[in-house]
């Protein structure tokens, strides 16, 4: 069906240079723009999520589908070198997760799998996260890591697939290879411990910069820009 849709279509628009690259390669087409996922900027605001923590703790983040190629095997293996942290996954178990990481991740003492959550408590989650951790393999362009942007969390992540598109080294995240999961925990123990100001900072620069470059009136430009193109 996808086969079809691409081949039939009177244009093809990627969401990131990485999904460009995919389609020239497997279907031989070239998209015609590539125009990134947008987001709500009116509903994830840092200002207007509730700043009173569940936990009374610092915590990592997951936001999304647990499944084997976004790496949960990396976010335990992280959460297993820093015990005194909590990590919480915050997204529905997918099946094909082998069983034996799953128990693992239960018998976790400091990984908290909460399923699926609503809108209102994501943003809650995210506003109160003091790192958001995304070791995926590959992505089209993640909805959850420019939400996590939009509230100023410091998001780290892997220099894979469409990340490098959306995180800049030490401007907006951090990028860290898969086979270095000390260097995750040694990131998160540095991030937890920046100041109030640090971290004000970061929260209200990296927020304005996802504002401007993801929120859906922008994007939605961007699209009415190929439709007028099209129709000429």
């Amino acid at each position: 069906m996808f086969e079809r849709a691409v081949a039939s279509a009177n244009a093809v628009v990627g969401v990131s240079n990485a999904v460009q690259e995919d389609v020239k390669k497997q279907f031989g087409r070239d998209c015609l723009e590539v125009v990134p996922n947008g987001y709500d900027a009116n509903f994830f605001q840092p200002g207007i999520a509730n700043p009173s923590s569940e936990f009374d703790q610092p915590y990592v983040l997951w936001v999304g589908a647990i499944e084997p190629r976004k790496r949960p095997d990396i976010f335990l293996e992280v959460a297993k070198r820093r015990p005194e942290t909590l990590f919480i996954m915050a997204g529905p178990l997918i099946d094909a997760v082998p069983t034996k990481l799953v128990e693992a991740m239960r018998k976790q003492k400091n990984v908290l799998m909460t399923g699926s959550v609503g809108r209102p408590r994501l943003k809650d989650l995210l506003a109160n996260a003091g790192a958001f951790l995304f070791p995926s393999d590959r992505e089209g362009l993640p909805l959850s890591v420019i939400e996590a942007l939009a509230m100023g969390v410091p998001v780290i992540a892997r220099p894979v697939s469409s990340l490098p598109e959306l995180l800049k080294d030490g401007e907006n995240g951090f990028l860290l290879s898969a086979s270095a999961p000390d260097a995750w925990a040694d990131k998160i123990g540095t991030v937890l411990t920046w100041s109030s100001a640090k971290r004000d900072e970061w929260r209200q620069r990296v927020h304005e910069d996802t504002k401007e470059r993801y929120s859906w009136p922008g994007i939605a430009r961007k699209y009415a820009e190929i439709y007028r193109s099209m129709m000429r």
